[in-house]
């Protein structure tokens, strides 16, 4: 079989951007589309690997683990090590059920249109084909994100306790994916809570409170689409969150004056990647 290397690259390119899309959506994770293209366009690179002679499956098992490091990275950046890790384990765990799919039907089939070398696979597919292909794999992926969001409505609400000297407030809380604040600096957890949160823990309001306690006042720079600028809190002693059953405890969590109003039925949002560690 000729392998033309346009074509392959272009084709793992689209292979590895649905396989990042799969990764993304099992692990909940949090992505920009023209990273995880810049990561699919890597690793579409990266399957040049494919006219290297033969390798020793140590040398294809060492050079898998970094591109799929690299390609985590270009794709999802570096946070946190636990982040980073789990990221590029769903990655590993979406590239190996794809692969293991495919060296199955390669076995039983033998088929003339596919050829593997050193871990990598080559198409030998006409372009409709392969669009037709990329469709599919996108419906696949769009049902399995709608089944993910649906079996994660019921963890949506959550119970919180905040501790701070001998004061302690029980809230309600919402998980919201669209935070995703963290401590940098301090590695903390973080929660955006309501002026009324402040005043159970600290006896005032935040204005107040962090006169007061100037020992606990903290900032965490933060971005959006449009700006860039700092947030302002306090660090409790401790909270709990209890989600789905199962309890979390965190160690001088910062709470966030929030600038937006509250909903009536919760008074803290959390991110819900700090239930993930």
């Amino acid at each position: 079989m000729v392998i033309y290397a346009d074509v392959l690259v272009i084709v793992n390119m689209i292979v590895d951007y649905f396989i990042l899309l799969l990764s993304a959506a099992i692990n909940k994770a949090q992505y920009k589309n023209f990273r995880l293209l810049l990561g699919a366009f890597f690793g579409g690179l990266s399957s040049l690997y494919i006219f290297l002679p033969q390798q020793p499956i140590i040398i294809e098992l060492l050079y898998r683990i970094l591109t799929a490091l690299l390609i985590t990275f270009i794709s999802f950046g570096f946070k946190k090590l636990k982040i980073f890790v789990r990221n590029a384990f769903s990655f590993l765990l979406a590239t190996i059920v794809y692969g293991g799919a495919v060296f199955a039907i390669w076995l039983i089939f033998k088929p003339n249109s596919i050829l593997i070398n050193n871990t990598y696979v080559y198409y030998d597919i006409s372009a409709v084909l392969l669009i037709i292909i990329s469709v599919v794999i996108y419906l696949v992926i769009t049902i399995t994100k709608s089944i993910l969001k649906r079996e994660a409505v019921a963890a949506e609400r959550c119970d919180i306790v905040f501790l701070c000297e001998n004061r302690r407030a029980s809230v309600k809380g919402i998980l919201d994916t669209g935070n995703s604040v963290t401590d940098i600096m301090g590695d903390a957890a973080v929660f955006f809570v309501s002026d009324q949160i402040f005043i159970k823990l600290f006896g005032n309001n935040f204005e107040i409170s962090k006169s007061e306690n100037k020992n606990r006042y903290r900032i965490i720079p933060c971005a959006t689409v449009n700006e860039k600028g700092i947030l302002e809190g306090l660090r409790c002693d401790a909270a709990t969150v209890i989600c789905d059953k199962k309890h979390f405890n965190f160690n001088h969590p910062v709470l966030l004056k929030s600038n937006t109003k509250f909903s009536d039925d919760y008074d803290a949002i959390v991110n819900p990647e700090i239930l993930m560690y």
